[in-house]
C-alpha cells in the first residue's frame, strides 16, 4: 500500500519536475521493507535532493548492511553522523543490524546516541540490555554490568530481568 501511494505521488510529480527528497525517501523506504531492489536507487534520489537529510543517509546504510556490502554502510553511517537523527527506531534498527554483522563498536555508538538522546525512550530496559551485551562483546565489562544493572529499574519481564542476571554472572 505505501509502495503504491509513494509510486503514485512520484508518477504525479514527475510529471510537474518536482519530485521531493521526501518522496524519494517513503518510496525508498517502502521499498526497503518490501526488499525490493529498487530501494537503493529511491534512497540514492532522495540523497541527492538533499545530501545533509541524516535519515537518508541511515537508511541507506541500513540497505547496504542488510545487503551485506558493510564498507559502504560505513561510508553512510559516516554521513549520517555529521547530522542529527531524530528518528531512534531507525538508529535502534541500524544498532541491531550492525550487531548481526558483528561490528560491536559501531553497534555501540549508536545505541549510545539513542541513549544520549534527549527524547523518551519507551522501551529503556531493552536498550539497557542491548548496551550490556555489545559493552560484553567489547571486553568492557564494567560498564557492562552497569548497563545490565541499569537495565533491571526498567525491565518488567521476570524472564527477562533472570535473563540479564545470567549475563551478569557471567562476566
Amino acid at each position: 500500500m505505501a509502495k503504491a501511494i509513494f509510486w503514485n505521488e512520484h508518477q504525479t510529480q514527475q510529471s510537474s519536475f518536482q519530485i521531493s527528497s521526501l518522496t524519494w525517501l517513503g518510496l525508498g523506504i517502502s521499498n526497503l521493507r518490501l526488499k525490493d531492489p529498487i530501494a537503493e536507487e529511491c534512497l540514492c534520489q532522495a540523497s541527492i535532493h538533499e545530501p545533509f537529510n541524516g535519515e537518508v543517509w541511515g537508511y541507506q546504510a541500513l540497505n547496504c548492511l542488510q545487503q551485506k556490502r558493510g564498507q559502504q554502510a560505513k561510508q553512510c553511517l559516516q554521513r549520517m553522523e555529521q547530522t542529527e537523527v531524530n528518528d531512534l527506531d531507525l538508529l535502534i534498527e541500524l544498532a541491531e543490524e550492525m550487531n548481526k554483522c558483528q561490528d560491536f563498536e559501531s553497534c555501540r555508538q549508536i545505541l549510545m546516541r539513542v541513549y544520549n538522546s534527549k527524547v523518551k525512550i519507551p522501551n529503556m530496559g531493552q536498550l539497557l540490555k542491548n548496551l550490556g551485551s555489545v559493552h560484553a562483546e567489547l571486553g568492557r565489562k564494567e560498564e557492562a554490568k552497569q548497563y545490565y544493572e541499569e537495565s533491571l529499574q526498567y525491565l518488567e519481564s521476570g524472564n527477562e530481568k533472570a535473563k540479564v542476571i545470567q549475563e551478569m554472572k557471567l562476566l
